[in-house]
């Protein structure tokens, strides 16, 4: 056996290394602790980040999804717009053709009258020479009447 003292020795040597030991993992418990505080933050962080970028990424798609609607709808608007003025365009052609039409008609007309016109002018003024040459006939005839009448007159 060994002796009480050196016994003794070994135990408070064995002693004091175990409460050694247990400083130095509560020491290490405690940096272990800080660590996964850290980590527990961190993580915490990182989910939060990760939630705001969901959320961000959420709000990024709302927002495409409403500017796909907006769009889809002012595509659909333009759409009709443009179909409406088709249609007027070619009613707008139509009512155009139409009118060529009747304005050519109508200068046809008009060319027809025209000539109608000139031959009446024409006309006129043979009837207007005609007339000249027939009042002056007349006038002759007068003069030579009162004239065979004034003689007649005379030789009574």
């Amino acid at each position: 056996y060994k002796p009480l003292l050196l016994q003794n020795k070994e135990f408070e040597i064995n002693h004091e290394s175990y409460l050694k030991e247990i400083e130095n993992l509560k020491n290490e418990n405690d940096t272990l602790s800080n660590e996964l505080k850290l980590l527990e933050e961190e993580l915490k962080q990182l989910r939060d980040d990760y939630e705001k970028q969901q959320n961000e990424t959420n709000d990024d798609q709302k927002l495409s999804q409403m500017l796909n609607r907006r769009i889809s709808n002012s595509y659909a608007e333009i759409q009709e717009s443009h179909e409406c003025l088709e249609s007027e365009v070619s009613e707008l052609q139509q009512n155009l053709k139409f009118s060529r039409t009747q304005s050519d008609k109508r200068i046809l007309e008009n060319n027809k009258l025209n000539e109608i016109n000139n031959k009446y002018i024409k006309l006129n003024e043979k009837l207007r020479n005609n007339l000249n040459k027939i009042r002056k006939d007349l006038n002759i005839s007068k003069m030579t009447i009162t004239t065979k009448n004034d003689e007649i007159n005379n030789l009574k």
